[in-house]
């Protein structure tokens, strides 16, 4: 690559350079492996009793089921 070329040009050449040569890692992980769910059911409630109504912008969202 010549001295001419502008910064950005430079890095995006070495990324690739990079990326071609095999030397780069691949992140193959959404770090989910990490996470560790708690289960706490809410046996005391009934489904009938849960109220999902709810409002924006002052005007009530009506539900679809």
């Amino acid at each position: 690559m010549a001295d001419t070329e502008p910064p950005i040009g430079k890095r995006k050449a070495d990324h690739l350079e990079v990326a071609a040569s095999g030397r780069a890692e691949f992140a193959k992980s959404t770090l989910l492996e990490h996470v560790h769910l708690v289960h706490q059911a809410l046996p005391e409630l009934a489904l009938d009793e849960i109220d999902l109504d709810t409002e924006l912008v002052g005007k009530p969202l009506k539900r679809r089921c």
